[in-house]
């Protein structure tokens, strides 16, 4: 009988150890790009896409080109996107949704969160800042990384966007990801989402567009057809797209990647998110409020703590945490966008006009210098929690929006892929960033954009510089009144 037992506990150790949490912190532009496509390629069932803000660049058009191949193959897509950051084209949607076969043609389906209501207008200051994709309920990647060009070290095609200094990581083997697909699960199904509004590219109207109050047939008709080829054209493209994709991932130069074993094992990694039944925060109960779970985290800090966000709006819990955490001597170390990395002139008028309430506490604060825009969403405790996710500092990520993250247990010894991975990221950040009040600061910037043209870079450098004299005269007149939509 003590035999059985013995056995059976180790057998349950075994188990326990056999699916550990996992996790890869995907640094690199392409290894992100990659993961993301790897995996979208491989699913065996349904694929969930949740997104602050999809494009309708060459990157966002090629994630969905690759989404439309998987339900093609029969796999289910659910892609929600934030109805104010939705620049996917009308003909891109209609040409994803109607260029499947018949029995195949609800394998995708496109929603957004929040579209503006005229009865109910301030509901409309609330969206959806969320950023993850879901395979299979077996992977994840999540963090701060839209879909867009410039998060994945692209500059802009038609004009010149903000190449950003982001993060986000891969989840393997976690109860962490069932917790996300039941949020997932739970916000498509809720009051705050709706189809996606095709307008003139729907179905019906590329077969019979109806023009109310238009005498002249023919033009209606002309309308139509100029729909029904865009949405043809944009079909031609996917299809394209898909081709010349899978033709270079045959040919010799393309090395397939073991994620798996790329993934350290930690201990239980918690997903943190705002509660799907209201969308009003309510920091007085922490299960409902992933602001009030970080700052409980951070409260646990014995030594130090070191956090990064791109915008910072410091809001008076935040005060109180910087005043607890000064009183218990634990050293904070807070990094942000200067004004000239900074691509949101309001964000960074709130920046300015609160940051001496970190200061006062001894808050070591220390500015980003671009020419790139920080963007990640990180924070380490004791060098032995981490935090990565889609929330900012600030009024906004804290009361308005609907966030996530992810909170890991890091492994106990230092040697590890993970810890090199968190050391490199928080170092090239910090190397790159100078303290508030140091006569040593100067906007010199070591930032390694290898894959960018000189002319790349040399706009880059041009929109860090225009930013550095944008409208923030205009901003700081208007504070009072838009302080807390920061």
């Amino acid at each position: 009988m003590k035999k059985n037992i013995l056995l059976f506990l180790g057998m349950a150790l075994l188990g326990s150890t056999a699916i550990a949490d996992k996790i890869l912190l995907l640094n690199s532009n392409l290894d992100s790009l990659q993961a993301r496509f790897d995996y979208i390629q491989n699913a065996q069932s349904e694929i969930k896409v949740q997104y602050f803000s999809i494009d309708k660049d060459y990157l966002s058009f090629s994630t969905l080109a690759i989404l439309r191949d998987a339900a093609a193959r029969g796999v289910k897509v659910k892609i929600l996107v934030d109805a104010m950051h939705n620049d996917i084209l009308k003909q891109t949607m209609s040409a994803l949704l109607l260029s499947l076969t018949p029995e195949k043609k609800s394998n995708i389906e496109i929603k957004v969160y929040n579209s503006f209501n005229l009865l109910r207008p301030l509901r409309y200051t609330k969206r959806m800042h969320d950023k993850g994709l879901i395979i299979d309920d077996k992977a994840m990647i999540s963090g701060g990384r839209n879909i867009a060009n410039g998060f994945f070290g692209r500059s802009g095609e038609r004009k010149i966007l903000p190449i950003f200094e982001d993060s986000d990581a891969l989840i393997l083997e976690s109860r962490s990801i069932h917790n996300a697909s039941e949020y997932f699960n739970d916000l498509w199904n809720s009051k705050f989402v709706s189809s996606a509004s095709l307008g003139q590219f729907s179905a019906s109207s590329l077969k019979r567009l109806r023009c109310p109050g238009k005498t002249d047939a023919a033009s209606c008709e002309r309308t139509r057809q100029r729909n029904v080829k865009l949405v043809q054209q944009e079909e031609e493209r996917i299809n394209e797209f898909i081709q010349a994709f899978k033709a270079r991932q045959t040919a010799d130069a393309y090395e397939a990647q073991d994620w798996n074993n790329l993934a350290t094992e930690v201990g239980p990694i918690e997903f943190l998110y705002d509660d799907v039944r209201t969308q009003p925060s309510n920091l007085d109960k922490p299960e409902h409020n992933i602001a009030s779970q970080l700052y409980n985290f951070i409260q646990q800090a014995q030594e130090s703590v070191t956090i990064i966000t791109p915008y910072l709006v410091i809001t008076p819990e935040q005060e109180s945490l910087f005043r607890q955490l000064r009183e218990r001597n634990i050293r904070v170390n807070l990094y942000t966008n200067s004004k000239a990395a900074n691509d949101v002139s309001a964000a960074h008028v709130g920046y300015e006009k609160t940051r001496e309430l970190a200061l006062r506490h001894n808050v070591n604060l220390y500015e980003y210098q671009g020419p790139d825009t920080l963007h990640a969403k990180l924070a380490l405790i004791d060098g032995k929690t981490f935090y990565i996710g889609s929330f900012n500092w600030d009024y906004r990520s804290q009361n308005l929006n609907r966030e996530v993250g992810l909170i890991v247990n890091l492994p106990a010894y230092r040697d590890t892929a993970l810890r090199h991975d968190i050391d490199e990221k928080f170092g090239r950040i910090a190397r790159n960033s100078c303290l508030v009040r140091s006569s040593t600061c100067s906007p010199v910037s070591n930032v390694q954009l290898s894959d960018l043209s000189e002319t790349e870079l040399n706009n880059l450098i041009h929109v860090a510089k225009k930013r550095d004299r944008a409208n923030a005269r205009f901003f700081r007149l208007i504070y009072p009144l838009i302080k807390k939509q920061l």
